[in-house]
Protein backbone atom coordinates (compact mmCIF):
# COMPACT_ATOMS: atom_id res chain seq x y z
CA UNK A 1 0.00 0.00 0.00
CA UNK A 2 3.10 2.13 0.79
CA UNK A 3 4.63 1.57 -2.53
CA UNK A 4 1.40 2.34 -4.09
CA UNK A 5 0.38 5.88 -2.47
CA UNK A 6 4.44 6.79 -3.04
CA UNK A 7 3.64 5.81 -7.04
CA UNK A 8 0.70 8.03 -6.78
CA UNK A 9 2.48 10.91 -5.30
CA UNK A 10 5.40 10.68 -7.26
CA UNK A 11 3.54 10.73 -10.86
CA UNK A 12 1.47 14.19 -9.28
CA UNK A 13 4.56 15.77 -8.56
CA UNK A 14 5.87 14.80 -11.62
CA UNK A 15 2.60 15.87 -13.40
CA UNK A 16 2.62 18.96 -11.59
CA UNK A 17 6.87 19.53 -12.46
CA UNK A 18 6.16 19.14 -16.09
CA UNK A 19 3.00 21.69 -15.96
CA UNK A 20 5.32 24.40 -14.57
CA UNK A 21 7.66 24.10 -17.65
CA UNK A 22 4.83 23.92 -19.76
CA UNK A 23 3.75 27.12 -18.89
CA UNK A 24 7.02 27.88 -18.24
CA UNK A 25 7.71 26.94 -22.27
CA UNK A 26 4.48 29.65 -23.32
CA UNK A 27 5.96 32.44 -21.44
CA UNK A 28 9.03 32.00 -23.87
CA UNK A 29 7.27 32.25 -26.85
CA UNK A 30 6.08 35.75 -25.98
CA UNK A 31 10.03 36.64 -24.59
CA UNK A 32 12.57 38.64 -26.45
CA UNK A 33 15.50 36.62 -25.95
CA UNK A 34 15.93 35.04 -29.35
CA UNK A 35 17.58 31.80 -27.30
CA UNK A 36 14.23 31.87 -25.09
CA UNK A 37 12.17 32.34 -28.47
CA UNK A 38 13.37 28.92 -29.73
CA UNK A 39 12.94 27.35 -26.81
CA UNK A 40 9.05 28.56 -26.89
CA UNK A 41 8.78 27.45 -30.41
CA UNK A 42 9.43 23.65 -29.92
CA UNK A 43 6.81 23.79 -27.91
CA UNK A 44 4.62 26.32 -30.34
CA UNK A 45 4.77 23.08 -32.40
CA UNK A 46 2.65 21.09 -31.05
CA UNK A 47 -0.35 24.10 -30.83
CA UNK A 48 0.50 23.76 -34.63
CA UNK A 49 -0.30 20.58 -34.66
CA UNK A 50 -3.30 20.69 -32.87
CA UNK A 51 -4.50 24.16 -34.43
CA UNK A 52 -7.65 26.68 -31.95
CA UNK A 53 -9.88 25.15 -33.94
CA UNK A 54 -9.27 21.66 -33.19
CA UNK A 55 -7.59 20.34 -36.44
CA UNK A 56 -5.35 18.14 -36.73
CA UNK A 57 -2.58 19.33 -39.29
CA UNK A 58 -0.60 16.12 -40.21
CA UNK A 59 2.27 17.58 -41.95
CA UNK A 60 3.17 18.62 -38.77
CA UNK A 61 3.31 15.09 -37.19
CA UNK A 62 6.81 14.35 -37.23
CA UNK A 63 7.84 18.01 -35.99
CA UNK A 64 5.13 17.54 -32.82
CA UNK A 65 6.53 13.98 -31.87
CA UNK A 66 10.20 15.36 -32.29
CA UNK A 67 9.74 18.64 -30.82
CA UNK A 68 7.04 18.27 -28.27
CA UNK A 69 6.15 14.05 -26.95
CA UNK A 70 9.82 13.20 -26.96
CA UNK A 71 10.80 16.30 -24.67
CA UNK A 72 7.68 15.60 -22.65
CA UNK A 73 8.77 12.76 -22.28
CA UNK A 74 12.09 13.59 -20.98
CA UNK A 75 11.21 16.21 -18.82
CA UNK A 76 8.40 14.11 -16.85
CA UNK A 77 11.30 11.34 -16.44
CA UNK A 78 14.60 13.90 -15.23
CA UNK A 79 11.57 15.64 -13.05
CA UNK A 80 10.41 12.04 -11.62
CA UNK A 81 14.36 10.97 -10.88
CA UNK A 82 14.88 13.82 -9.26
CA UNK A 83 11.93 13.55 -6.49
CA UNK A 84 12.93 9.83 -6.23
CA UNK A 85 16.27 10.49 -5.32
CA UNK A 86 15.08 12.99 -3.15
CA UNK A 87 12.04 11.37 -1.33
CA UNK A 88 10.87 8.30 -2.75
CA UNK A 89 13.82 6.11 -4.03
CA UNK A 90 14.33 3.89 -7.58
CA UNK A 91 11.30 1.42 -6.69
CA UNK A 92 8.34 3.98 -7.28
CA UNK A 93 10.23 5.69 -9.91
CA UNK A 94 11.18 2.69 -12.21
CA UNK A 95 7.19 1.83 -11.68
CA UNK A 96 5.96 4.68 -12.69
CA UNK A 97 8.72 5.82 -15.36
CA UNK A 98 7.88 2.33 -17.03
CA UNK A 99 4.38 3.62 -17.24
CA UNK A 100 5.17 6.84 -18.75
CA UNK A 101 7.66 4.63 -21.26
CA UNK A 102 4.44 2.79 -22.13
CA UNK A 103 2.26 5.78 -22.46
CA UNK A 104 4.24 7.24 -25.01
CA UNK A 105 5.69 4.23 -27.00
CA UNK A 106 1.69 4.12 -27.41
CA UNK A 107 1.49 7.74 -28.53
CA UNK A 108 4.50 7.24 -31.06
CA UNK A 109 2.37 4.64 -33.12
CA UNK A 110 -0.55 6.98 -32.66
CA UNK A 111 1.47 9.52 -34.56
CA UNK A 112 0.51 11.82 -32.10
CA UNK A 113 -2.84 11.56 -31.95
CA UNK A 114 -4.54 10.09 -29.01
CA UNK A 115 -7.66 10.27 -26.90
CA UNK A 116 -6.55 13.54 -25.74
CA UNK A 117 -5.18 15.07 -28.81
CA UNK A 118 -7.93 14.65 -31.38
CA UNK A 119 -10.12 16.33 -33.93
CA UNK A 120 -13.31 17.81 -31.87
CA UNK A 121 -16.31 19.63 -33.76
CA UNK A 122 -17.44 20.41 -30.22
CA UNK A 123 -15.94 20.99 -26.70
CA UNK A 124 -18.40 19.52 -24.16
CA UNK A 125 -19.55 22.18 -21.37
CA UNK A 126 -19.36 19.64 -18.46
CA UNK A 127 -15.54 18.85 -17.56
CA UNK A 128 -14.15 17.38 -14.66
CA UNK A 129 -12.81 19.88 -11.88
CA UNK A 130 -10.27 17.37 -11.04
CA UNK A 131 -9.44 15.12 -13.83
CA UNK A 132 -7.99 16.93 -17.19
CA UNK A 133 -9.81 14.83 -20.05
CA UNK A 134 -10.39 15.47 -23.32
CA UNK A 135 -12.44 18.41 -23.20
CA UNK A 136 -10.36 20.17 -20.47
CA UNK A 137 -7.23 19.46 -22.62
CA UNK A 138 -9.03 20.79 -25.46
CA UNK A 139 -9.75 24.34 -23.83
CA UNK A 140 -5.82 24.78 -23.76
CA UNK A 141 -5.24 24.12 -27.78
CA UNK A 142 -8.31 27.09 -27.92
CA UNK A 143 -7.56 29.46 -25.44
CA UNK A 144 -3.59 28.59 -25.11
CA UNK A 145 -2.96 30.85 -22.44
CA UNK A 146 -4.81 29.19 -19.81
CA UNK A 147 -5.62 25.41 -18.97
CA UNK A 148 -1.79 24.03 -18.52
CA UNK A 149 -2.69 20.86 -16.50
CA UNK A 150 -1.63 17.71 -18.03
CA UNK A 151 -3.31 14.43 -16.32
CA UNK A 152 -4.66 16.05 -12.73
CA UNK A 153 -5.93 20.00 -12.24
CA UNK A 154 -3.01 20.80 -10.03
CA UNK A 155 -1.36 23.89 -11.40
CA UNK A 156 -4.73 25.32 -12.61
CA UNK A 157 -6.19 25.30 -9.62
CA UNK A 158 -2.86 26.69 -7.85
CA UNK A 159 -2.52 29.26 -10.38
CA UNK A 160 -6.23 30.49 -11.30
CA UNK A 161 -5.64 29.66 -15.33
CA UNK A 162 -8.60 27.73 -15.22
CA UNK A 163 -11.33 30.06 -17.36
CA UNK A 164 -10.40 32.27 -20.78
CA UNK A 165 -11.55 35.78 -19.31
CA UNK A 166 -9.01 37.97 -21.48
CA UNK A 167 -10.73 39.46 -24.92
CA UNK A 168 -13.92 36.94 -24.61
CA UNK A 169 -16.62 38.47 -25.42
CA UNK A 170 -19.34 39.11 -21.69
CA UNK A 171 -22.70 40.64 -21.94
CA UNK A 172 -23.98 42.04 -18.84
CA UNK A 173 -27.22 41.89 -17.19
CA UNK A 174 -28.29 44.17 -14.62
CA UNK A 175 -25.53 46.23 -15.31
CA UNK A 176 -26.78 48.73 -12.57
CA UNK A 177 -27.03 46.49 -9.91
CA UNK A 178 -24.27 46.90 -7.48
CA UNK A 179 -22.95 43.49 -8.03
CA UNK A 180 -23.53 43.73 -11.81
CA UNK A 181 -21.78 46.67 -11.97
CA UNK A 182 -18.83 45.37 -10.00
CA UNK A 183 -18.66 42.37 -12.13
CA UNK A 184 -18.06 45.11 -15.35
CA UNK A 185 -15.62 46.72 -13.49
CA UNK A 186 -13.65 43.47 -12.59
CA UNK A 187 -14.31 41.93 -15.99
CA UNK A 188 -12.61 44.64 -18.12
CA UNK A 189 -9.89 45.05 -15.33
CA UNK A 190 -9.05 41.05 -16.50
CA UNK A 191 -9.16 42.02 -20.16
CA UNK A 192 -12.58 41.12 -20.89
CA UNK A 193 -14.83 42.90 -23.94
CA UNK A 194 -17.73 43.50 -21.60
CA UNK A 195 -21.31 44.70 -22.77
CA UNK A 196 -24.13 45.80 -21.01
CA UNK A 197 -27.55 44.75 -22.13
CA UNK A 198 -29.35 47.03 -24.28
CA UNK A 199 -32.75 44.93 -25.29
CA UNK A 200 -31.29 43.37 -28.54
CA UNK A 201 -31.67 39.84 -27.93
CA UNK A 202 -30.14 38.69 -31.52
CA UNK A 203 -28.01 40.92 -32.51
CA UNK A 204 -25.96 41.12 -28.87
CA UNK A 205 -26.55 37.43 -27.71
CA UNK A 206 -25.23 36.07 -30.99
CA UNK A 207 -21.78 37.30 -30.58
CA UNK A 208 -21.76 36.65 -26.75
CA UNK A 209 -19.65 34.00 -25.67
CA UNK A 210 -20.60 34.33 -21.74
CA UNK A 211 -23.71 36.08 -20.28
CA UNK A 212 -23.49 37.39 -16.99
CA UNK A 213 -26.75 38.08 -14.96
CA UNK A 214 -26.93 40.04 -11.65
CA UNK A 215 -30.26 37.96 -10.70
CA UNK A 216 -31.10 41.16 -8.68
CA UNK A 217 -31.41 43.76 -11.06
CA UNK A 218 -32.01 41.85 -14.28
CA UNK A 219 -35.39 42.55 -15.01
CA UNK A 220 -35.50 40.55 -18.88
CA UNK A 221 -37.22 37.30 -19.09
CA UNK A 222 -33.85 35.49 -18.10
CA UNK A 223 -34.79 31.81 -19.32
CA UNK A 224 -36.14 33.01 -22.33
CA UNK A 225 -32.68 34.97 -22.40
CA UNK A 226 -30.28 31.72 -21.52
CA UNK A 227 -32.51 29.81 -23.86
CA UNK A 228 -31.81 31.73 -27.31
CA UNK A 229 -27.97 31.90 -26.36
CA UNK A 230 -27.82 28.69 -25.64
CA UNK A 231 -29.56 27.89 -29.06
CA UNK A 232 -27.47 30.37 -30.82
CA UNK A 233 -24.17 28.69 -29.39
CA UNK A 234 -25.02 24.83 -30.66
CA UNK A 235 -22.57 25.14 -33.64
CA UNK A 236 -19.56 26.81 -31.74
CA UNK A 237 -16.59 25.02 -30.99
CA UNK A 238 -16.72 26.18 -27.34
CA UNK A 239 -20.37 26.60 -25.78
CA UNK A 240 -21.74 29.58 -24.33
CA UNK A 241 -21.77 30.41 -20.69
CA UNK A 242 -24.29 31.88 -18.03
CA UNK A 243 -23.13 33.20 -14.96
CA UNK A 244 -25.64 33.94 -12.46
CA UNK A 245 -25.21 36.46 -9.95
CA UNK A 246 -27.62 36.10 -7.30
CA UNK A 247 -28.34 35.48 -2.93
CA UNK A 248 -30.21 32.64 -3.73
CA UNK A 249 -28.08 29.49 -3.04
CA UNK A 250 -30.76 27.80 -5.20
CA UNK A 251 -32.35 29.60 -8.12
CA UNK A 252 -35.45 28.94 -10.65
CA UNK A 253 -32.64 28.30 -13.59
CA UNK A 254 -30.46 25.85 -11.13
CA UNK A 255 -31.65 23.21 -13.93
CA UNK A 256 -29.67 24.89 -16.73
CA UNK A 257 -26.53 23.50 -14.76
CA UNK A 258 -27.29 20.17 -15.51
CA UNK A 259 -27.51 21.16 -19.99
CA UNK A 260 -24.72 19.54 -21.77
CA UNK A 261 -24.03 22.07 -24.36
CA UNK A 262 -24.21 25.04 -21.90
CA UNK A 263 -21.31 25.99 -19.08
CA UNK A 264 -23.91 27.24 -16.38
CA UNK A 265 -21.99 29.28 -13.14
CA UNK A 266 -23.92 30.05 -10.76
CA UNK A 267 -22.53 32.52 -7.73
CA UNK A 268 -24.02 32.82 -4.76
CA UNK A 269 -23.78 36.61 -3.26
CA UNK A 270 -24.62 38.19 0.52
CA UNK A 271 -27.18 40.36 0.70
CA UNK A 272 -26.20 43.89 0.32
CA UNK A 273 -27.02 46.43 3.66
CA UNK A 274 -28.32 49.61 3.49
CA UNK A 275 -25.16 51.17 2.78
CA UNK A 276 -24.17 49.22 -0.14
CA UNK A 277 -22.27 46.64 2.15
CA UNK A 278 -22.13 42.72 1.54
CA UNK A 279 -21.49 42.29 5.34
CA UNK A 280 -17.49 43.70 5.82
CA UNK A 281 -16.87 43.75 2.13
CA UNK A 282 -18.32 45.87 -0.78
CA UNK A 283 -19.34 44.59 -3.84
CA UNK A 284 -16.47 44.77 -5.69
CA UNK A 285 -14.79 42.86 -3.27
CA UNK A 286 -17.16 39.98 -3.09
CA UNK A 287 -16.93 39.64 -6.95
CA UNK A 288 -13.28 39.36 -6.93
CA UNK A 289 -14.00 36.71 -4.08
CA UNK A 290 -15.81 35.01 -6.58
CA UNK A 291 -14.04 35.49 -9.18
CA UNK A 292 -10.66 33.97 -7.52
CA UNK A 293 -12.67 30.08 -7.81
CA UNK A 294 -14.57 31.37 -11.00
CA UNK A 295 -10.96 31.47 -12.58
CA UNK A 296 -10.21 28.01 -11.23
CA UNK A 297 -13.09 26.34 -12.91
CA UNK A 298 -15.93 26.57 -10.17
CA UNK A 299 -19.38 26.40 -11.70
CA UNK A 300 -21.00 27.13 -8.21
CA UNK A 301 -19.41 29.67 -5.76
CA UNK A 302 -20.51 30.28 -2.47
CA UNK A 303 -19.51 33.52 -1.20
CA UNK A 304 -21.56 33.60 1.87
CA UNK A 305 -21.51 30.73 3.88
CA UNK A 306 -25.05 31.73 5.05
CA UNK A 307 -27.53 28.43 5.90
CA UNK A 308 -24.82 26.41 5.03
CA UNK A 309 -24.86 27.17 1.22
CA UNK A 310 -22.11 25.02 0.38
CA UNK A 311 -24.52 22.58 1.16
CA UNK A 312 -27.12 23.20 -1.47
CA UNK A 313 -24.57 23.09 -4.18
CA UNK A 314 -25.88 18.95 -4.04
CA UNK A 315 -29.22 19.62 -4.32
CA UNK A 316 -28.36 22.41 -6.99
CA UNK A 317 -26.00 19.69 -8.72
CA UNK A 318 -29.20 16.94 -8.91
CA UNK A 319 -31.68 19.39 -10.75
CA UNK A 320 -32.48 17.41 -13.74
CA UNK A 321 -32.93 19.01 -17.14
CA UNK A 322 -36.04 19.99 -17.94
CA UNK A 323 -37.95 18.75 -21.04
CA UNK A 324 -37.02 19.85 -24.69
CA UNK A 325 -39.15 23.03 -25.08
Amino acid sequence: MILIIQCLVLALMGSFIFDCVHYILHVFEESRHPLLQRLGALHGVHHVFLTREMKIDRQHRLENLLHHVIPEYGTAVIGMLILSYLFFGWLPAAIVISIRTVMVIVYLFQKGEDFTHAEMSRVKAHRSLIWVGPNYHALHHVYVRQHYSSFVNIFDMIFGTNCQIKDRRFLMLGSDGDYGSAMMIELRRLGGVVEAFGGDEIGQLKNTEVMVIDASAAEANLGRLIDTLHDLGKDRLVPPEVWVLDHDAYSPHASYYSRPELTYRHIVLPELKANGRAGWFAPLTAIKIGMFFLKRGFRYVPVTFTALVPWNYFKFAKTRVSEPR
